[in-house]
């Protein structure tokens, strides 16, 4: 293990270290190209691939759009499926351990409540 040896002001390049240290610099500097390299080549890959992908859903009338709303559909349906599963736990919840409330549900029902009667319907505009 080499320790550092502590600096008195100012930089000294390399010219200090010892000749494994520098090896060892080299290798970690060095070491770093090939998964960068890689790192880019999947990047650019992944964009054609995409490109690709699309393109071929464009030959058969499928546009970008179309994709994005079946995505951002699928999306809402899960959201609002995994909305309804957690009310639905914590209803049981309440259940088994006879939970009523307490005052802070109280007031989070009063005020949504009066958000209910004060928001603005879609209607109104």
């Amino acid at each position: 293990m080499h320790h550092r040896q502590p600096s008195h002001g100012g930089t000294r390049g390399i010219d200090h270290l010892q000749a494994d240290q520098v090896g060892e610099i080299e290798l970690v500097v060095l070491g770093r190209w090939p998964a960068i390299a890689l790192a880019l080549l999947c990047l650019a890959a992944a964009a054609g691939c995409r490109s690709t992908y699309y393109a071929a859903y464009e030959k058969f009338g499928v546009h970008k759009r179309d994709l994005l709303k079946k995505r951002v559909t699928a999306a809402r349906d899960g959201q609002q499926a995994a909305q309804e599963q957690f009310r639905d736990a914590l209803t049981r919840l309440k259940e088994i351990t006879a939970f009523s409330g307490g005052e802070l549900e109280r007031a989070h029902q009063a005020l949504k409540t009066c958000l209910l009667y004060t928001s603005p319907s879609p209607r109104d505009s």
